[in-house]
């Protein structure tokens, strides 16, 4: 199974304001996502997550939080994405600017270009 997600900004004190995000405290967000994953994700599952996982990767706290979401997690950087701790790098499987790969919806095959920003083609 292959899930998709990004901008969760965690440890960015005023996501819940500038994000409108329904939590009263960041303790209650960190709760809520974190049981959220949890509850859908396997350990066998691959995470790509679209970059801004968090403000910073230097925080202990926040170490410990991305260790404790299952799931292979796949890091395409955003630019908020520190990644300066060698010990937050070893949480994820990959970390890359951009990936490009196959998925499925049904019957369907789709290729993908995963990046954190938007790319822009001609017609």
């Amino acid at each position: 199974m292959k899930y998709y997600i990004s901008d969760l900004h965690l440890f960015h004190e005023n996501a819940i304001k500038y994000d409108h995000r329904p939590f009263d405290s960041i303790q209650e967000m960190y709760e809520v996502i974190m049981k959220n994953w949890n509850d859908r994700v396997t350990n066998g599952a691959i995470v790509y997550i679209l970059g801004d996982i968090s403000l910073r990767g230097k925080n202990d706290d926040l170490i410990a939080f991305v260790a404790c979401l299952k799931g292979r997690k796949v890091l395409i950087k955003g630019n908020h994405d520190d990644l300066s701790d060698y010990r937050y790098q070893q949480l994820f499987t990959e970390i890359c600017d951009y990936k490009e790969i196959q998925d499925s919806v049904g019957k369907e095959k789709y290729g993908l270009i995963l990046s954190h920003y938007p790319i822009f083609f001609m017609e």
